[in-house]
């Protein structure tokens, strides 16, 4: 007599189960978060300089400042500077020192200085094109800072010839979970606007 061969049925341990729905619930979040992200992205109004023929997206509810980016203020002084921020910055010493929020950005056009000049030889650093433009980016997410705050940082370099711009992102939190997921958060707004950067 021939035995029929038993099917095992595939035994799934309830942690096994909890595990899977934890995860399907994590991967549904982050679906909906993305998804949501860039619709909310897809509302962005646009800021346009035609004088150094450069535009940026940004959130329509941020505010944008600093000294007028015009040619004829940049070969007064030799720098300008303005930032795109959720709160208004408010200047605490010198022209360029701002107090700064989680995952605003700060833009300079400046004459171009040595580290400009160096700015491609850094390991560092990876070429990126920001419209007719070639330039370097950084980017470190998730470093502890000597105080213990969680850190991350995007940095842009682009060389204008004569002159160099430069832009960078900022995001401070205390170091525990949720802190650091609200800072992720606002790193990615931050460098969301940086990687919006085009150039004529």
């Amino acid at each position: 007599m021939i035995k029929k061969k038993e099917t095992q049925k595939i035994k799934v341990s309830k942690w096994m189960k909890i595990i899977l729905w934890i995860l399907s619930i994590v991967l549904g979040f982050l679906l909906i978060f993305n998804i949501g992200f860039k619709i909310w992205v897809s509302t962005w109004q646009t800021y346009r300089n035609d004088e150094f023929g450069f535009s940026l997206k940004y959130p329509k509810s941020w505010y944008l400042g600093g000294t007028d980016v015009t040619k004829k203020h940049f070969e007064e002084i030799g720098s300008v500077f303005f930032w795109v921020d959720k709160e208004k910055p408010e200047k605490v010493k010198g022209a360029t020192e701002l107090r700064r929020s989680n995952g605003d950005v700060v833009v300079y056009i400046s004459k171009k200085s040595d580290f400009s000049n160096k700015l491609p030889k850094s390991e560092t650093y990876k070429p990126a094109i920001y419209g007719n433009k070639s330039g370097h980016e950084r980017e470190g997410i998730g470093g502890i800072t000597t105080t213990g705050m969680w850190m991350s940082e995007k940095y842009v370099g682009i060389d204008l010839g004569s002159n160099s711009f430069s832009a960078d992102t900022l995001t401070y939190t205390k170091n525990n979970p949720a802190s650091i997921l609200i800072g992720k958060i606002e790193h990615k707004i931050g460098s969301t606007i940086l990687d919006s950067f085009k150039f004529d």
